[in-house]
């Protein structure tokens, strides 16, 4: 997939939001002077605008994911040289990091009686799955 050519003010725009993630401030940092929070929002809609910033905010995610999992990584290996209320600490800690980072996830199952499917009755009678 090449590269969408993008004039210097919607460069800029995307610089600006991916700084501010506020449209409307992006849109004036450009130079779009006259009604900055429309000129926010239609580039926020411009296809290839979206892509870029998805795909910039995207890598952001993963870069912050990857330091998130060193710091635990970090955190678990000091836990071996500290007293037991400062483990404990580092523990939490690093658990709600590796939560953050999505190193854990919790799985809750929702069943029905018994593990049964749940059975989802409407007031008027009618079947939605039918």
């Amino acid at each position: 997939m090449s590269k969408p050519k993008l004039n210097e003010r919607r460069k800029k725009f995307i610089s600006a939001y991916l700084e501010t993630l506020n449209a409307s401030e992006a849109a004036r940092k450009a130079g779009y002077k006259d009604r900055a929070n429309q000129a926010g929002y239609q580039l926020l809609t411009n296809t290839d605008v979206k892509a870029i910033i998805s795909q910039e905010l995207q890598s952001r995610m993963e870069a912050d994911r990857e330091s998130v999992k060193a710091r635990v990584l970090s955190l678990w290996n000091a836990v071996s040289a500290t007293s037991t209320e400062s483990m404990r600490d580092r523990l939490k800690a690093s658990e709600l990091l590796a939560k953050y980072a999505g190193l854990l996830t919790e799985r809750v199952e929702i069943t029905g009686k018994d593990g049964a499917p749940i059975e989802i009755k409407w007031p008027d009678g009618s079947d939605p799955t039918a």
